[in-house]
Formats: C-alpha cells, structure tokens, sequence
C-alpha cells in the first residue's frame, strides 16, 4: 500500500526502492522513477531469498543508462533456484532513454531468474535501441532458468531492433531458453518459438487509452474476457475483484 512517486538517482541502481533480500509487494504503486538501471526497482535474488510482488503499478518510469536495463524494473540471480513471480501487475509507459545499449526491457528486465508473470499487462514501454520493449531476459546456459507467462498482455510496447527475438518488438529472451506462454495476448505473436497454448494476438480493446494515465481495464467485448487459465490463476485482479473459474486475460478483471 506504498506510493513511491518522482523519485531518482544518478549513480546507483533502482529509483525508488534498491534491495538484495527476500521482498513481497502488494497493492503498490511506482510511478515517475529514474536510475541508471531498474528505473523504479532493482533486487538481487539468491537461492535463500524469493521475490514476490502482486497488485502493482509501475508507471512512466525510466532508466537512463546501458548498464542493466529494466525501464522500470530489473532484477537479477546467481543461484539455480533464483525465484520471482509478478501476479497482477501493470507495467505501462516506462522506458529505457539511452541510445546505443545492447540491454532492453522497457518495462522489465531479468538475467538469471526462474521468472513467472501470471495475469500482468503491458502496455506502451519502450526503448530508444536493442530488443525487448516490454520484456527483456538474459540467461546463463550454466543455470537453466525457466519463464512462465500466463494470462498477460503485452501490447504496443515498441522496441527498434526485432533480430531474433521471438515475439517481434514486446518480448526478447535469450537462445539459451524456450519460454512457456499460456492463454496470453501478445502483438507480433506469429513465428514466436514458444511452448504453450491459448495464446492469440488480438486487440486487447482497452476501456480508453486517450486518458492519462490510459484505463487499462477490459471494454465488454474484448476477447481478453473468460480467456484466460484457471490453473494457479489469482482469486482477484489488481483491483481486489474478485475472479471466477473463466479468469479474464490480463490484470483487470471485467
């Protein structure tokens, strides 16, 4: 229940919040936060300690550097069972500045972590150069990590380099892992290499993206709506509402 808001550093990492132990954040909100890496938020995550983070906003965060990445978030392990889950969060219009960096993930960057992203939405992150403009995730072939992503949105995040990246501008994850994406909406999902089903690339159809900050909730015929999986599925979106069998996609109930 904590507002983190304007805040910013100009040599370390993370703009509002920097840790290296075992973290759960509920019902919060970053919003307008700069760092050189991790624009809001920057953990370390090891074997011995979890990262847990649930009914979250971030929100028009930047990171100014090439150092990590992770417009709004970046998170890294040193362990095999390094663990992080994000469970009804909202990443939209956070950005990486700095032209010339090899390190993306306009929203959210990642290197050697178990990652599960279970009912999230992106939405309009970015990155001046480099891949992932919503998500981008490095892996050590020694640690074998694995990705989850399940019920998410990922939409209109923009990113000026593709390559190999296997969900065209929303997504860049090492060769070194095949992620496993479930029932999640994502632009630019033809030729993605996935394991996986349910998926599709429709418009999401948002409530109203010409507000400021845009209404990220489901409009009543959007084929978000019962299309999500109920397996491991939360019992209430972002806003504590509750969610039935037929989960709708995303971090907004309808």
């Amino acid at each position: 229940n904590s507002y983190f808001y304007d805040n910013s550093t100009e040599r370390n990492n993370g703009g509002a919040v920097s840790l290296s132990c075992s973290v759960e954040l509920n019902n919060c909100l970053f919003d307008n936060n700069t760092a050189p890496s991790g624009g809001a938020l920057h953990l370390h995550v090891t074997a011995l300690t979890t990262a847990e983070i649930n009914r979250t906003t971030f929100r028009a965060n930047t990171t100014v550097d090439n150092k990590d990445g992770g417009g709004a978030v970046f998170i890294y392990g040193d362990e095999t069972n390094s663990q992080c889950k994000f469970t009804n969060c909202v990443f939209d219009q956070n950005k990486i500045t700095h032209e010339g960096s090899d390190i993306g993930g306009g929203a959210l960057s990642v290197q050697n972590i178990n990652l599960k992203l279970m009912n999230c939405t992106f939405y309009a992150n970015s990155i001046a150069s480099s891949f992932g403009g919503a998500l981008f995730i490095r892996k050590d072939p020694d640690f074998g990590k694995s990705t989850s992503i399940v019920n998410c949105i990922f939409w209109e995040n923009t990113a000026p380099s593709t390559g190999q990246t296997p969900f065209s501008q929303e997504i860049h994850i090492s060769d070194y892992s095949v992620p496993t994406v479930s029932n999640t909406c994502i632009r630019g999902l033809d030729n993605a290499i996935y394991t996986g089903q349910g998926n599709f690339a429709d418009d999401p159809i948002f409530e109203d993206l010409s507000t400021q900050p845009p209404d990220l909730r489901l409009k009543g015929h959007s084929p978000c709506i019962d299309n999500g999986s109920d397996i491991g599925a939360p019992l209430v979106d972002i806003t504590n509402k509750p969610r039935d069998n037929r989960p709708d996609v995303g971090a907004y109930e309808y």
